[in-house]
């Protein structure tokens, strides 16, 4: 086909006996930016074709916009420099103008005349700007209705209100609300805290954005119950405090109401001083004693009492029992877990004090463990390490084969292993404090060099050679033996 002329080619395109679209273009549309590019992707790869044509329909007229028959590409002179069209139907256009916007539209032909088309809309967007809000006030009062209107330069435009970096989604005084070109954000009633900002509006599209400057509205109120500054609830007892009043009453010139200050009462109260606790005395065995703890404060008023354990909030439990204000408190058993420190803080509105106290829980051992190797080779370093978790730390002792040893310690370490180390380690335990001990044993074996290596010794792969060696002679003589025994038949 002569792509030469695009005129008839155009027009027999257009013409009727095409088939339906077919899904050989995805979904449109294709948003682009003015001045910038538009690929316009095909759903197809390594198309078989005769011939493919993309169209442009700008709702006036329709142009050839490129045109591809083999390795052959024809762009007419209206496209020239700006459109290109690869073999899989891909249409490249750049420079973009707003009236490039439009319908184009892909038909291809195989070599059996057989059609196939597609259509999608270009968008060609000018960059969004010029974001401004207005008020349709110039200044707000509290409780009085206020709108606020955003508008910006651009095409499909979206629009977002921001006060500082949060979002406004809108409440029940508050509401948002878009045309096609606009924005609002009314208030009704308006409080004085809606406005303080800065307010933003950011109008955007799927090609870009932009955002407005920085705006704030005053909202005049009228002056609400005066106070005397500063007014606390409570002040410590025997301290010096100050109250100041500026003035006997106040004025809002915008609204022209006139307040007076109310009255300002506040409450002394005495220090916590000289915070201690108590416990009761004697040894603590975990799982068998209880322990009674209290606390209390030389002087002050108004106390609240909290207890912590290692620097967490003690609560009550099944364990733990406290006295209704909190001033004692009764473990029962105690526990491995409870060998930490307790401390009472009495606090009022004005002040606080704390007592501290570390508890001692023996217990243990726990059942011994030992660490290390069962099976060793002469000469090699052994090292086994018994463990029992025990306070106080338990006292160790190591029997071999049921006879005492001197070593006292939790590790029992031989230098070189000799086959008479081979034999039953056991390790105890002892907590003097509980008066209980715990054992447990493993047996060590002590075998020749090289036995726990990888793979056969030197001395078992000879072993294995001379016994297939005097297999295979066995064989050989058996076979001789045989010959000559049994006699063969003349072939004669």
């Amino acid at each position: 086909m002569d792509l030469s002329a695009p005129r008839p080619l155009l027009l027999l395109l257009c013409l009727g006996g095409l088939s339906l679209a077919e899904d050989i273009l995805p979904e449109g549309p294709l948003d682009a930016l003015e001045g910038g590019n538009a690929t316009f992707k095909t759903l197809m790869k390594d198309p078989e074709f005769a011939v493919m044509v993309w169209n442009f329909n700008n709702q006036v007229e329709v142009m050839l916009v490129a045109a591809r028959a083999g390795p052959i590409l024809n762009i007419p002179e209206a496209y020239t420099g700006r459109a290109d069209m690869d073999t899989n139907g891909q249409l490249t256009l750049t420079g973009l103008t707003l009236a490039d916007s439009g319908e184009y539209s892909i038909t291809v032909i195989d070599n059996l005349g057989n059609t196939r088309a597609g259509e999608i809309e270009l968008r060609v967007m000018a960059p969004v700007s010029d974001v401004v809000i207005e008020s349709s006030v110039p200044e707000a009062r509290e409780l009085g209705p206020v709108v606020l209107t955003c508008t910006a330069k651009g095409f499909f435009l979206r629009f977002k209100w921001f006060n500082g970096s949060t979002a406004i989604t809108g409440n029940d005084h508050m509401k948002v609300e878009r045309t096609d070109t606009t924005s609002t954000l009314s208030f009704a009633p308006v409080y004085r805290t809606d406005l303080v900002g800065p307010l933003f509006c950011e109008a955007f599209n799927t090609m870009s954005k932009a955002k407005s400057d920085a705006f704030s509205l005053n909202v005049n109120y009228d002056p609400e119950l005066m106070t005397v500054s500063p007014a606390p609830k409570f002040v410590a007892a025997g301290s010096n405090h100050n109250l100041t009043c500026p003035v006997c009453n106040a004025t809002n010139p915008k609204t022209k109401d006139v307040i007076s200050s109310t009255p300002v009462t506040f409450t002394a109260v005495e220090k916590v001083v000289n915070v201690k606790m108590s416990t009761t005395s004697g040894k603590l065995l975990a799982g068998n004693s209880t322990v009674n703890m209290s606390c209390s404060a030389e002087k002050g008023s108004m106390q609240t009492v909290e207890w912590k354990k290692g620097g967490v909030v003690l609560s009550a439990d099944s364990r733990v029992v406290m006295a209704a204000d909190r001033t004692s408190v009764e473990i029962s058993p105690v526990q491995k877990e409870d060998n930490a420190e307790f401390s009472c803080i009495i606090s009022n509105p004005v002040s606080k004090d704390v007592a501290v106290t570390k508890l001692t829980v023996f217990y243990g051992p726990e059942p011994a463990q030992i660490k290390g190797d069962s099976e060793v080779e002469v000469t090699d370093f052994v090292k086994l390490e018994c463990s029992a978790p025990s306070m106080p730390p338990a006292t160790y002792s190591w029997k071999v084969n049921g006879s005492l040893t001197k070593v006292a310690y939790n590790i029992y370490a031989i230098e070189k292993a000799v086959y008479a180390n081979t034999g039953t380690y056991t390790c105890e335990a002892y907590n003097p404090e509980t008066g209980k001990n715990s054992s447990t044993s493993v047996f060590l074996a002590v075998k020749e060099e090289g036995a726990l290596d990888e793979g056969l010794s030197d001395g078992a792969i000879a072993g294995i050679v001379i016994g297939v060696l005097a297999a295979v002679a066995l064989a050989i003589g058996l076979f001789i033996y045989c010959r000559q025994k049994v006699p063969l038949e003349s072939p004669y």
